[in-house]
């Protein structure tokens, strides 16, 4: 049975993270000079991109060492906005602020400038008339 480079680093990115080791990693990571970082970035795209194939990265878990490999440490992650979810957010947020908008304008201006015309209209027909 072998056991593949691949295999290797998803078995690792899967398995639950340890705090302390996760810190001590942070730290170590940020005092390396720049083009260290940028080097070390290179690299961690090939793994990443394995993380982001694994069952765990798909369900969402962020307590595993390939979420702060790739998302905390390496920045790789997709944002939220990127996302199918983070679209439709946006979507309805933009749809809603149209709407207060509409909503707005009916209240604040059209309303008030049409107000009088469906008053009199109104009271016209409503009185009556005396022989």
């Amino acid at each position: 049975m072998s056991f593949s480079y691949e295999d290797g680093t998803k078995y690792l990115f899967t398995r639950p993270s340890d705090d302390k080791f996760i810190e001590g990693l942070r730290e170590f990571y940020a005092k390396r000079p720049v083009d260290e970082q940028e080097a070390e970035n290179e690299k961690a795209v090939k793994d990443c991109k394995l993380y982001f194939t694994t069952e765990s990265y798909k369900e969402g878990e962020t307590e595993t060492y390939g979420y702060h490999y790739c998302c905390t440490m390496h920045k790789q992650c997709p944002s939220f906005l990127l996302t199918g979810w983070g679209i439709l957010v946006l979507i309805l947020i933009i749809l809603l602020c149209l709407a207060g908008a509409a909503a707005a304008f009916w209240f604040f201006y059209y309303k008030r400038k049409m107000g009088g015309r469906e008053e009199d209209d109104t009271s016209n027909s409503s009185s009556v008339e005396e022989p």
